[in-house]
């Protein structure tokens, strides 16, 4: 791992704890995802998305929102949701010289409606920190009740999943 990616994480990590966010709420080695009904077979796609043009992707319950200018270049994006029944999936690119992180943050939208045993407001989502071996919360997630569906700002791809921030997050 590079010395400027791992200074980025702990300042992530620092943010956490300044934004008065537990350490014991940062870090987890086996989280629960939440459970929803399947609406869809598909469980992985790609696409040719032009980073100077932005575009999206779906499949079954994400969606990858790439905005104009998030990076140089056309590079293939790709969704894998391998159980439609968990809101657990991996985000990848390939094409272009961003591939570390983005110009612009890239949404993904999670749709929650359905999810099983759990309260929608407490919905949070968290990705996985290969390096580390854990799985990190990510800020600034904001939760569409209306819709039940979370939008999160990424500046990199990685597996991401939601989880019940009640349980233990």
């Amino acid at each position: 791992m590079s010395t400027l990616r791992r200074f980025a994480i702990s300042i992530g990590f620092a943010l956490l704890v300044l934004s008065g966010v537990p350490s014991s709420f940062a870090y987890q080695v086996n989280p629960t995802f939440v459970r929803v009904p399947a609406t869809s077979d598909q469980v992985s796609g790609s696409a040719l998305i032009d980073g100077s043009k932005g575009g999206s992707l779906t499949v079954g319950r994400f969606t990858v929102n790439v905005p104009k200018g998030a990076y140089i270049g056309k590079a293939s994006v790709s969704i894998q949701a391998p159980d439609p029944t968990t809101l657990r999936c991996e985000l990848g690119i390939s094409g272009t010289r961003s591939i570390l992180g983005f110009l612009k943050p890239v949404t993904l939208q999670t749709d929650c409606r359905g999810a099983v045993d759990v309260d929608p407001s407490n919905l949070q989502v968290i990705w996985f920190n290969e390096s580390q071996g854990l799985w990190v919360l990510v800020p600034n997630t904001i939760l569409d009740l209306k819709l039940t569906r979370l939008l999160t700002p990424l500046w990199h791809f990685s597996q991401y999943g939601v989880v019940d921030g009640k349980a233990g997050w």
